[in-house]
């Protein structure tokens, strides 16, 4: 069993405590977000738990802004395994202004983290679980780990995968949690955007002031596209959790499948540990067939009746891809 998800979480992601004017994105010179703020950078917070949020026209461009908290010479740990335009700002464009590297397949393993930590490292980020190989992280474990090293060190994670529905990693120390919002919180494949939630008042600040100086806001038509989808967020998880732990049991017992990674599985390898930290697991899992070459892969693309063959998640159709 899953631990248990905290009550009320619904009633939170539909009912709003202020007017729905505010619901534009519209920079505000005379306002102020901790007094007025906008409706769904509140309720993006409050749905993590957290007391700031900032929303962006992209993922990666929440990324981007939490990059730019960093320095030339700054240093950074990542997973391995994470998104791929993730790993394309970090690899071809940080390094390129100068801001250092280093990747770890396994960031709970607490001896290789702290070796890998160095004195100029300002930025622990990470994504559990992993895309797309579902891999787990001991959150608490990480933090504890970083925080024996340096108080000053900002330890920020991608939660697109869960949404703050399924696990809520401010509650387990870290200090930024990034979303594709594109995905399951607005759950409807319409939308581009993403967001950073934080309890910092100090990050959120520098955040506010990268955004405000490079523009980089979301539509407001956008916005409340986010807000509207985010209404049915426990509906929806509930039901995606259901049918991708009926599919992956299904496929796991199937003749021509080698092995599949779902989290819900016992036979997943950190399956303890996502029982542990998170609340349920959400649609994304990966299946390896048998004889899996190429050719044959991509003939089980071309095969299947119904799924669509994307590189996306979240939205109210079955897609798949061979990463």
């Amino acid at each position: 069993m899953y631990r248990q998800s905290p009550r009320g979480f619904a009633t939170t992601a539909i009912h709003q405590k202020i007017s729905f004017d505010d619901l534009t994105i519209t920079y505000d010179v005379d306002s102020n977000y901790s007094e007025q703020g906008f409706q769904l950078n509140k309720k993006l917070a409050e749905l993590d738990d957290g007391k700031y949020a900032l929303s962006f026209p992209s993922g990666l461009a929440a990324a981007s802004a939490l990059f730019s908290l960093l320095k030339p010479g700054d240093h950074i740990l990542v997973c391995s395994n994470i998104y791929g335009g993730t790993d394309r700002i970090i690899r071809e464009f940080l390094s390129e202004i100068k801001i250092e590297n280093t990747f770890l397949s396994d960031l709970s393993d607490s001896g290789v983290v702290s070796a890998s930590l160095k004195p100029n490292t300002k930025l622990v980020y990470f994504e559990t679980p992993s895309n797309p190989l579902t891999r787990i992280t001991d959150i608490e474990g990480l933090v504890n780990e970083v925080r024996k090293i340096s108080s000053d060190i900002i330890i920020a994670t991608d939660n697109t995968f869960l949404s703050p529905y399924f696990q809520k990693p401010l509650h387990l120390g870290v200090d930024i949690v990034l979303y594709s919002l594109t995905k399951y919180m607005n759950g409807h494949g319409d939308v581009v955007m993403g967001a950073l939630v934080t309890n910092s008042k100090e990050y959120f600040n520098r955040l506010e002031k990268i955004q405000f100086c490079t523009g980089n806001y979301p539509s407001s038509i956008d916005c409340d596209l986010v807000f509207k989808g985010i209404k049915s967020l426990k509906v929806r998880m509930d039901r995606i959790q259901k049918s991708s732990l009926e599919l992956a049991e299904y496929l796991e017992n199937h003749p021509k499948i080698d092995k599949v990674l779902h989290p819900s599985l016992p036979s997943h390898p950190q399956h303890k540990l996502a029982l542990k930290q998170s609340y349920g697991f959400s649609g994304v899992f990966v299946f390896y067939i048998k004889n899996g070459t190429l050719e044959n892969s991509v003939k089980l693309m071309e095969s299947v009746k119904m799924v669509i063959g994307a590189a996306s998640l979240g939205g109210l159709e079955t897609l798949m891809q061979i990463p």
